[in-house]
């Protein structure tokens, strides 16, 4: 087993880098139950500002980072 040390760089991922987001879960909004596929998309890391007023008291940015695209698109979804 390789192991890998974890980023403790605050600038890495920097803002607009892309990320890949791979997983087994939902396959849409109102679609129920999880995918049997493992999937992948590509988003992009959001700066800090735009995600703390989008998610205020959920956002911890001492050790989270969010992702998207303005306006929408494909993303990662935890599932229900």
């Amino acid at each position: 087993v390789t192991t890998i040390d974890i980023n403790t760089e605050p600038s890495v991922p920097r803002d607009g880098a892309p990320l890949w987001g791979i997983g087994y879960g939902q396959i849409g909004e109102d679609i129920p139950g999880m995918s049997n596929e493992l999937r992948d998309v590509t988003v992009f890391k959001m700066d800090d500002a735009t995600c703390e007023a989008q998610y205020q008291r959920y956002f911890e940015q001492d050790y989270m980072f969010c992702s998207g695209v303005e306006g929408g698109g494909k993303d990662t979804c935890q599932g229900m």
